[in-house]
């Protein structure tokens, strides 16, 4: 590298020659200037008093100011003079980093605020389903055997209307006697409570009639909230596939669970639509002419699972179903039996009182998702498989049910995830939900709630969450500032190798 000399200046320093075609504006003034307030004022050799090459050093092009500030910070001061422009620089550096500061913040909050605002809309958006319950078929599995079931195994048991409950070692003695085999005593396995896709349910309603026949039903009650589409569906599905003119291997019975904030109960054996609930609270008077429609069809009235009914409702210390009508009132309003045995819960209080009543003691699985087995059958002895026959046991109290609260024996469908849902999927995993809590209740399918809506700001976890965040923000920032200050100090250790000797005093 070439050296630049200034022979009439003895302050003069060797030097290297720079060839740089920045033109930067001058930010350091010499001490000699007659102006020593203006810092921004551009400076001459002759006019400073000091060497031309210190001038360019002092006001040049930032490849020179680089140099001269490789030779150090007390140098840059002593020669070129700059203490009022190392305290103004020090302000400026000090106010553009809090503006980095603050800008970065605002750009953290501006992302919370649009994450959490996209996360809450997809939460309340319509999405595909997690699973492909339509995938089950159940036409696969190999039919339960509900007679072998109470015939072989104490884990079930039979309340039989005429001889009361029944366990494996009475069944069996009370076999022997009358020398008839178990599949004759029962000819009626009916599946009282079902729902399909038409309502809430998750499988569709060919799918609820191949469910009944894989567990081993031969009649099944399709009751969805509020419409009788579903079960007809179903029973046009059973007669043109199952069934002929000759034989009947599924029946399918349709019914409406009629679902008002007040009650559940199933209308059995309709042969058209009855009116859906008006309002979610009906009178006793709506509910009367309810039952009468039911029996002018022909049909039964069924309430539903009241121990669920009459359950605590999750955060409101209320029953679920509010102002439920009471047992003796709906026996005297016409109803003709209640559910006994829902799912795995036997109601003996009810039992009780059907038997005393002499109503038929009715079991349900309350179908609604593929993973249920039935746990309940309820059988009628020496019945045709027909729905006027059926009806009629039923009026008469003349059923029992099969109890089997395991799952032993059954075989269990999952339904395979949904890929289409995946794209949904980590959008879903991060919701804010755990910020705030909304309850409304009981649906009641009239297109209202049953309780009323409580809405409540977890301020609490808000105060955390953003406590995180920006601790999670801080090390962010500070592994980052690691990562750009050593970047620069290994840039600057390359340069001071690479111009070693270069510079002289």
């Amino acid at each position: 590298m070439s050296s630049m000399y200034s022979p009439g200046h003895e302050s003069d320093t060797l030097l290297p020659s720079y060839h740089s075609h920045d033109d930067e504006s001058p930010r350091i003034r010499p001490t000699s200037s007659p102006n020593p307030m203006n810092l921004h004022q551009p400076t001459t050799a002759a006019s400073s008093g000091i060497s031309p090459t210190l001038n360019f050093l002092c006001n040049g092009p930032s490849t020179a100011r680089r140099h001269l500030k490789n030779l150090g910070h007390r140098f840059n001061r002593t020669i070129c003079g700059g203490e009022e422009d190392d305290v103004k620089s020090r302000r400026y550096v000090i106010s553009t980093s809090l503006s980095s500061l603050l800008l970065r913040v605002l750009q953290l909050a501006l992302i919370l605020t649009a994450l959490i605002t996209t996360l809450l809309i997809v939460k309340y958006a319509d999405k595909p389903p997690r699973k492909r319950s339509e995938l089950i078929d159940y036409k696969k599995l190999e039919r339960f055997n509900v007679s072998a079931l109470i015939t072989r195994t104490t884990e079930a048991a039979v309340w039989d209307y005429e001889e009361g409950l029944l366990g494996y070692e009475e069944r069996k003695r009370r076999l022997q006697e009358k020398e008839e085999r178990e599949e004759e005593a029962y000819s009626v396995f009916l599946e009282m409570h079902t729902h399909t896709t038409h309502s809430d349910g998750d499988l569709s309603p060919e799918q609820v009639v191949d469910w009944a026949l894989a567990y081993g039903f031969n009649a099944v009650v399709v009751s969805d909230h509020n419409t009788l589409s579903g079960g007809l569906a179903a029973q046009k599905y059973a007669n043109e596939r199952y069934n002929t003119p000759a034989e009947t291997s599924i029946l399918v019975i349709p019914a409406i669970e009629y679902t008002t904030c007040r009650i559940h109960m199933a209308l059995i054996g309709l042969t058209k639509p009855i009116p859906p609930p008006s309002a979610a609270w009906p009178s006793d008077e709506d509910l009367q002419s309810v039952i009468e429609q039911t029996h002018a069809q022909g049909g039964i009235v069924v309430v539903n699972h009241i121990p669920w009914s009459l359950g605590t409702e999750n955060g409101y210390n209320v029953p679920v179903i509010q102002h439920h009508p009471s047992k003796e009132d709906l026996v005297k309003w016409g109803v003709d039996a209640f559910e006994i045995l829902h799912a795995r819960t036997l109601d003996l209080p009810t039992l009780l009182f059907a038997r005393k009543h002499k109503m038929p003691l009715i079991s349900s699985t309350d179908l609604h998702s593929p993973e249920e087995v039935p746990h309940g059958w309820t059988v009628l002895k020496d019945t045709p498989l027909t729905i006027p026959a059926i009806l009629k046991r039923l009026r008469k109290g003349e059923t029992g049910f099969v109890m089997h609260p395991v799952d032993t024996g059954k075989v269990v469908q999952y339904p395979p995830d949904n890929h289409d849902f995946d794209k949904w999927a980590p959008l879903v995993s991060l919701d804010f939900g755990f910020l705030y809590e909304e309850r409304r209740g009981m649906y009641s399918f009239t297109g209202e709630f049953c309780h009323e809506r409580r809405f409540e700001l977890k301020w609490g976890r808000a105060w955390w969450m953003v406590v995180w965040v920006l601790l999670g923000w801080g090390i962010y920032e500070g592994a980052r500032w690691g990562v750009v200050m050593g970047y620069k100090l290994w840039g600057h250790l390359r340069r001071g190798t690479r111009e070693r000797g270069g510079i002289r005093l």
